[in-house]
This record gives structure tokens, C-alpha cells and sequence, in this order.
């Protein structure tokens, strides 16, 4: 009788301990929906980078190559590469994070 209850408790406590750690899918703090829309061929052959769209503006960055995919659907967040007259021109942006976006 004893084990019964203290096997209930334990199989209840791990559904609680589970269910409180799956991880949230919506997008962090600062975190912008995306597509990698494709390559940039505008420098050579496949050195160029790749084009991401965020929010209706088009960028040029450097992607992962586990996302360096046309259509990939991501969250990133980002900050403007000013680091040159051309990358500042050519709207460059530097991933500071990307991942996997479900919708």
C-alpha cells in the first residue's frame, strides 16, 4: 500500500517536472522572425553570403551553414554591420543568434 502511494507520487512529481521544462517555441527577447531567401551571388560564384528577409527589408548576411538553405524559416537576432562603407551600403547584418522557426 505504502509503495503504491509513493510510486504514484513520484510518477506525478516527474509529469510535473517535465511538462515545466519543455522548451517555450515563441520568440525570445529580441528575436525576429526571418527567411533565408538565398544565395548572393553579387561578389563571386558562392561567396557573397546569403540574402535573409526580415520584416519586408532584404539583407545580406553570413548563415550557418545548417541553415544556408533557401526557404529556411528562422528567428535571429541581429545587429547591422557597419564595419565597412560597402557592408554599411549593402545593408549587411552579423547573426548574433539563429534558430529553427516551426511556423
Amino acid at each position: 500500500m505504502i509503495v503504491r502511494i509513493y510510486l504514484r507520487y513520484c510518477i506525478l512529481c516527474m509529469l510535473l517536472f517535465s511538462a515545466a521544462s519543455c522548451e517555450d517555441i515563441d520568440p525570445e527577447d529580441h528575436e525576429q522572425a526571418a527567411v533565408v531567401t538565398g544565395q548572393d551571388n553579387t561578389f563571386c560564384g558562392s561567396c557573397g553570403g546569403w540574402f535573409i528577409e526580415v520584416e519586408g527589408t532584404r539583407y545580406r548576411a553570413d548563415v550557418p551553414t545548417t541553415f544556408a538553405c533557401p526557404a529556411t524559416r528562422v528567428w535571429i537576432q541581429y545587429e547591422l554591420d557597419e564595419s565597412d562603407g560597402l557592408k554599411k551600403m549593402g545593408k549587411w547584418i552579423k547573426i548574433q543568434s539563429i534558430r529553427r522557426r516551426l511556423s
